[in-house]
């Protein structure tokens, strides 16, 4: 589901197994959202690296991040989620479709991404043929934390399939991943 949570194309080498710095994890555990999106000189491109501390089951916290349901109310530019074929999260993966505007002005895009899951740990992703979307790599972990919250981290390699600077992309891009980890907490943590 959130496997487009870039919404834009993500290319290039895997982005790699970040952890937060000692900072970054200090933040965390005081109730921060730490988003980073470093720049690739080439192109409108590159790497996001976010994570959110949750006090809820990671069962949950999965639940939420591999429902197509759930997508558009995490997400503000995925405006529909469906999964095409595969037996979903329990059966280990699955190909799905999302529609994605980053803005009113820009165009849909449709992306066509599988999943490989590994519950209740991490979920792989990465575009398939068929999507408008070049390529998309990354991940989502959720870790257990010394203080009893569930770690979760997002990273991925990103290239805008818009016309627009980087800083343009990048500026976007950190303001959606916050909010929809803030969301993510939020319906995690909800009675």
């Amino acid at each position: 589901m959130i496997g487009v949570l870039a919404a834009m194309a993500v290319a290039g080498a895997w982005p790699g197994d970040w952890r937060p710095s000692a900072a970054q994890s200090r933040r965390l555990a005081a109730g921060d959202v730490v988003v980073d999106v470093r720049a690739d000189r080439r192109r409108s491109a590159g790497v996001i690296r976010a994570a959110v501390d949750i006090r809820a089951e990671p069962r949950l916290i999965y639940a939420f991040l591999t429902s197509c349901a759930e997508a558009p109310k995490l997400v503000a530019f995925v405006k529909d989620c469906r999964v095409i074929t595969g037996p979903g999260p329990k059966g280990g993966w699955d190909l799905r479709e999302a529609d994605v505007s980053p803005a009113i002005v820009l165009p849909r895009v449709r992306a066509v991404f599988r999943s490989d899951f590994d519950f209740p740990r991490r979920i792989v992703f990465r575009c398939m043929p068929g999507s408008e979307l070049r390529a998309c790599n990354g991940e989502w972990r959720l870790d257990p934390t010394r203080t009893g919250a569930v770690r979760v981290t997002y990273v991925a390699r990103i290239v805008s399939p818009y016309p627009a600077p980087q800083f343009v992309v990048r500026t976007m891009l950190r303001a959606e991943i916050a909010e929809s980890l803030r969301k993510l907490r939020k319906l995690a943590t909800e009675p």
